[in-house]
């Protein structure tokens, strides 16, 4: 992030804090139904199956013959690094009769090979061979090569467009958020720690509850609520997007000091939610991204990966970073505690709808660009 635009978002947070406010938009609801819905569900799946996702961190595919699959989007996913050092992803599915061809990740792989009838298939996609070819007299290779998926790099992180035949200029879809974490560096960080685990909530909560700085007070009273100050934030949408700023209590030391040494990452964490299902941590030396996924009805599934700079050389460097993994955690499982009381009152009649306030502006406004895309004859490319 340019040196001028940290300086703006500070000088917006002690404004706020000179006149006790925060950024602020209109009261919003959102109607109950929608986290309630199979239906409604099954178009949520089918929106975030055609936009840009992430599937993993870069480091894990940073050496050719590199590998990994995901399955989470719904789609079975293999990404791999070829001997040319290029990045692809394909649907992880034979052409044969549909067997996947691995599952989890690896190294130094030279191709991959169908464990049901052996067909093989380049780090490229292309068939290779496959046994007792006069079986198959007028078979097409070319017509028969791995389906491919929409692929690219960007802060340090894989993202893959899950529908076939895409074609989102990803870079764009990402826009100005991406370049402020490219100027940070990212797109060198490795990943040190990574957790997936099942939730009981919808997934579109995890959205609701990370943009909106009104609940750390009381939250988050016995683990980071200290560290921040209370219900305060300063929010930037770009596009569906939202960069959130939120302060801690420090920053007020900065009003001693003039702007040539204001650095953002010693005073704040920033929230880049990227839409439709991810949230980017910035904590300065070190990042925390986060992906949800629709499993079910009140079903989700999180996964998440830990960005450092370099691998720890040390035992001191790896309690270090491993401290901060376990504060990360600690507040966020406070959140996702809450997500499944909520879920579980859904159904109950109590309420017709959630109500956001005036600082939980940004969560309306993430609801509301969901609608726009449900409501959309197809998703804009």
């Amino acid at each position: 992030m340019r040196h001028s635009e940290q300086v703006a978002l500070i000088r917006r947070i002690l404004d706020h804090m000179q006149a006790g406010t925060t950024d602020r938009g209109a009261v919003a609801k959102s109607p109950v139904a929608r986290y309630l819905s199979p239906e409604r569900l099954a178009r949520e799946q089918q929106m975030i199956r055609s936009m840009p996702v992430m599937i993993g961190a870069s480091s894990c595919v940073a050496q050719p013959g590199d590998w990994f699959s995901h399955d989470l989007s719904g789609v079975p996913i293999v990404v791999a690094r070829g001997q040319d050092g290029v990045l692809r992803a394909f649907i992880n599915a034979c052409r044969h009769r549909g067997a996947r061809l691995v599952e989890g990740s690896g190294t130094a792989r030279r191709n991959f090979i169908c464990p049901y009838h052996s067909w093989t298939y380049d780090l490229d996609g292309a068939l290779r061979g496959l046994p007792h070819p006069q079986e198959f007299p007028d078979l097409d290779r070319a017509q028969h090569s791995l389906v491919a998926l929409q692929v690219a790099e960007a802060c340090g992180l894989v993202w893959v467009v899950p529908t076939p035949g895409s074609a989102i200029d990803i870079r764009a879809w990402l826009g100005p958020m991406a370049d402020d974490l490219q100027s940070f560096g990212y797109e060198r960080f490795i990943a040190h720690h990574t957790r997936r685990f099942d939730s009981a909530h919808d997934w579109k909560l995890v959205a609701d509850a990370n943009l909106e700085a009104y609940h750390f007070k009381y939250l988050h009273r016995a683990s980071i609520a200290p560290l921040f100050q209370d219900n305060r934030m300063v929010a930037d949408a770009f596009g569906d997007h939202w960069r959130i700023t939120l302060p801690k209590e420090s920053i007020g030391e900065l009003q001693a000091q003039p702007p040539a040494k204001w650095n953002l990452a010693q005073h704040c964490n920033i929230i880049y939610y990227f839409f439709p299902n991810l949230m980017f941590l910035f904590i300065g030396d070190h990042a925390t991204v986060l992906s949800v996924w629709p499993r079910g009805v009140g079903a989700s599934t999180i996964d998440a990966v830990t960005l450092i700079p370099e691998a720890p050389a040390t035992d001191k460097a790896r309690q270090y970073w491993d401290k901060n993994v376990k504060i990360f955690w600690d507040a966020l499982m406070e959140d996702f505690g809450l997500m499944d009381s909520m879920q579980s009152t859904f159904a109950s009649g109590a309420n017709t709808h959630l109500t956001f306030g005036r600082s939980e502006f940004c969560a309306a406004g993430f609801e509301a660009s969901v609608e726009r895309y449900l409501g959309a004859q197809s998703v804009p490319r």
